[in-house]
């Protein structure tokens, strides 16, 4: 008896079987498709995409502000934050030490909730996103940093000066 090299038989031909309706595997796939479609939409809604999701509203200084720092004695001590008046958008002016300062927009990066100063740190009411002083994003829900504008300190007139 000669031997045969299997590998020179050709391989038969199988027809595919008869099935009603779509293809299971692609049943399969447009279902997963869906599914993660579906989940990408909940994600963007929910978790603020690092680094490329702002919060509703403007964030924009529409012109510079001086502050006088006697109007507001809360900035008396390094690492204090006010509110500050006569603006067009909430903002936060933070005494860093110094004679430096940090002004932030006050509205949160997440989904525009106006964020709280707590003593250290500023928080976001809304779903927990936590802020540094300088405005860095440092916790809870994930987002981007605030909002900040150049400052300028004048120790002989005791006024900082935001600009837009």
């Amino acid at each position: 008896m000669d031997y045969v090299n299997p590998r020179s038989k050709p391989l038969p031909v199988l027809e595919p079987e008869a099935t009603e309706g779509p293809d299971p595997d692609r049943r399969a796939f447009i279902s997963e498709a869906a599914r993660l479609a579906a989940l990408t939409v909940l994600v963007s809604a929910c978790s603020g995409g690092l680094g490329s999701v702002t919060g509703p509203g403007s964030s924009t200084l529409s012109k510079a502000i001086t502050v006088k720092l006697s109007d507001y004695p809360g900035l008396a001590n390094p690492v204090s934050a006010v509110r500050i008046n006569g603006t067009n958008i909430p903002l936060a002016l933070v005494n860093e030490g110094n004679g430096q300062y940090t002004a932030l927009s006050l509205i949160c990066t997440h989904q525009g909730g106006t964020v709280q100063w707590n003593g250290q740190i500023f928080i976001c009411p809304v779903h927990g996103a936590e802020f540094a002083s300088d405005g860095h994003w440092i916790g809870g829900q994930p987002t981007t940093n605030l909002v900040s504008f150049p400052t300028s300190y004048d120790a002989a007139a005791n006024t900082v000066t935001i600009s837009p």
